[in-house]
């Protein structure tokens, strides 16, 4: 199995956070071209997809969009995190300025708590669809559609 951080389908918020190497549109197969998660694949590796939510170039409809989009793509495992703007980060200075950190306490760090105020969505929002998200991606359907009925993996796995 692969980790790789893609980090968000939003090509936008992927130049905000600088990470000009990765494309959405090479992570999924196009028509008849072979590309990175199905290329990856072919050499019989799963893929394990690591994605973030809570840019603030996000809103709410990229939650749902990136569940569908990875199911879509055929990534075998994918794991969902909140933004999480650790002190002495870019982001963090950039939040404290604006007055958007909620909790300083280091006990709210972590995938519990949303310890800032998202731009462009809600705290509740986000939560929710973080959920969500997991839920759709793992849900019996989407499980059975990438393994039993359109992967080329051993339904083993």
């Amino acid at each position: 199995m692969l980790s790789i951080g893609f980090e968000s389908i939003s090509r936008e918020t992927l130049r905000s956070v600088h990470k000009y190497q990765n494309t959405p549109e090479s992570y999924r197969a196009l028509g008849a071209k072979v590309v990175l998660v199905e290329k990856i694949q072919n050499f019989g590796i799963l893929v394990f997809g690591l994605f973030m939510f809570g840019f603030d170039q996000e809103d709410a409809s990229v939650l749902e969009e990136t569940a569908k989009f990875n199911i879509y793509a055929g990534y075998d495992v994918c794991a969902y995190s909140v933004l999480t703007p650790f002190p002495g980060t870019v982001s963090w200075y950039e939040m404290l300025r604006d007055k958007r950190m909620v909790y300083y306490d280091w006990d709210k760090y972590g995938q519990g708590y949303i310890v800032y105020r998202p731009k462009n969505i809600s705290p509740e929002q986000l939560r929710a669809g973080h959920m969500t998200a997991y839920k759709e991606f793992y849900s019996l359907l989407s499980i059975i559609m990438r393994f039993l009925i359109s992967g080329s993996r051993s339904s083993f796995y």
